[in-house]
């Protein structure tokens, strides 16, 4: 006789909100989330991997956006010096 281990035998049965596929949450997975006081996923495994993915993302392009603001001005500065150099008249903006 073929034995099954106890976490396949004790799962949840869930839909996912995401792709409406069917999937299933074991009893190790259920106990993890809860002594992590975190509701049961909502999500199957894969929805949940892209959304992670999808919120880094967004993190990392918010902080390229902030990095660029700042060296976009030195960056014209520099180019207005380099021009002013040569003698090249330049008319600074407001």
């Amino acid at each position: 006789m073929e034995k099954v281990k106890r976490s396949k035998l004790l799962t949840t049965e869930s839909t996912c909100v995401d792709c409406g596929n069917p999937f299933k949450v074991n009893i190790d997975e259920v106990s993890r989330f809860k002594d992590k006081k975190i509701p049961l996923p909502t999500r199957c495994r894969g929805c949940r991997r892209s959304k992670l993915i999808e919120l880094k993302l967004k993190r990392i392009t918010k902080i390229l956006f902030k990095v660029l603001k700042e060296v976009s001005p030195r960056r014209n500065e520099q180019k207005l010096q380099k021009k002013q150099s040569k003698g090249i008249k330049v008319e600074k903006e407001p």
